[in-house]
């Protein structure tokens, strides 16, 4: 029998299986989440965007995240907080219908946030404080994704709660193009709030919270009725009074800075036995 050649580097790398103790991916599909934790945060290049802290909150994947982060604390990587949607804020850059269209996009996530949960529908224009939504319920539809041979599931859109219980949603397309007799996806371009999308998938955009600009409306964004949610009731309600502003466009950029890095992929947690 023929002596294979080492692997270099091998003995360094943890060992990843699915089975026994390692962590199967979260399935594609529709899931009801929590939202832990709110925070408003820039990109290395000073893209804004809102940072969702989320787990699993219903069916048989709740608290997934929080099992996953368990799952971590012997990992040679460390515990690294995987439940996490951005919704970057639109950005102008000439291009006035892509920013109009980043903008409506920017309004259809964040009201399906305050629908979920009974909330008055936040005064984008005027400004709001994004930390209403803390342990706010709202519902997320995961999709199969690559990146560099790695597939996985990524949030990547946001949805009404009712819906994802009921089960009137579609799972999103795979994330890229599947390679003829492979299960392997091709990046192509696509607009979500995944933790992998902005370092996997980089290109200039013009739009909303760091989020490429899209050709066709999102079909998994549509306005959704008020949904009557008896379980995350808001302690109190909170108004938006913050003085308006008149719009001034910015100057439009010679260049759109280029999303993420691989840091985007995961969040690490700074202290304490949970990140939040």
């Amino acid at each position: 029998m023929a002596f294979l050649q080492g692997v270099q580097g091998a003995n360094s790398i943890q060992e990843k299986t699915y089975g026994g103790n390692s962590f199967a991916p979260l399935p594609a599909g529709g899931y009801v989440c929590k939202i832990l934790n709110v925070k408003v945060d820039k990109t290395q290049n000073g893209k804004q965007y809102i940072k969702l802290r989320f787990d699993i909150a219903e069916g048989e994947y709740a608290g997934f995240f929080q099992k996953r982060w368990n799952a971590d604390a012997q990992s040679q990587y460390g515990q690294k907080w995987k439940g996490i949607f951005k919704i970057f804020l639109p950005v102008f850059s000439g291009d006035n219908d892509a920013y109009m269209n980043d903008i409506a996009i920017y309004k259809g996530r964040i009201n399906t946030i305050a629908r979920c949960n009974n909330l008055p529908e936040p005064d984008i224009e005027r400004g709001y404080d994004p930390d209403v939504f803390k342990n706010c319920l709202v519902g997320i539809l995961f999709r199969d994704s690559v990146y560099k041979g790695n597939s996985f599931t990524e949030p990547a859109f946001l949805e009404d709660v009712q819906k994802i219980r009921s089960g009137d949603f579609e799972i999103p397309a795979p994330k890229g193009e599947k390679s003829a007799g492979t299960n392997v996806y091709t990046p192509q371009t696509a607009q979500s709030g995944g933790v992998f999308s902005a370092a996997a998938f980089q290109q200039p955009q013009s739009a909303p919270f760091q989020q490429p600009v899209q050709t066709q409306q999102n079909p998994f964004q549509q306005p959704a009725p008020a949904a009557q949610n008896a379980f995350q009731q808001p302690t109190q309600q909170t108004t938006f009074n913050q003085p308006a502003q008149a719009y001034s466009a910015p100057p439009a950029t010679s260049q759109q800075p280029v999303l993420g890095d691989l840091s985007d992929f995961e969040e690490v947690a700074n202290s304490g036995p949970v990140p939040f």
